[in-house]
C-alpha cells in the first residue's frame, strides 16, 4: 500500500481480498456471460495527510454478449 502521507478518501489504498464468480452460456452462435466480483479492502488507520480510518468494499458486476459470424 501507499505511504500514509499519500492516503486520501479518493485513494485509500490497502491490502485487499478479491472474490469472483461467473458463468457463460452459448446459444447457436451467441455467447452470454455474467460475472460478479467482491473486493474487500482491509481497514487502515492513517495519522498523516488526511487522518482517519479507511474501510472500503467494492461490488463489480459485468454482463457480456457476443456473436460469431
Amino acid at each position: 500500500p501507499q505511504p500514509d502521507k499519500s492516503v486520501s478518501p479518493l485513494l485509500a489504498d490497502n491490502d485487499r481480498n478479491d472474490f469472483s464468480i461467473g458463468a457463460g452460456y452459448t446459444l447457436n452462435n451467441m455467447q452470454f456471460d455474467i460475472g460478479y466480483m467482491l473486493v474487500l479492502f482491509g481497514e487502515r488507520k492513517v495519522t498523516d495527510g488526511y487522518p482517519g480510518t479507511y474501510s472500503t468494499t467494492a461490488n463489480l458486476i459485468f454482463l457480456s454478449y457476443g456473436i460469431s459470424l
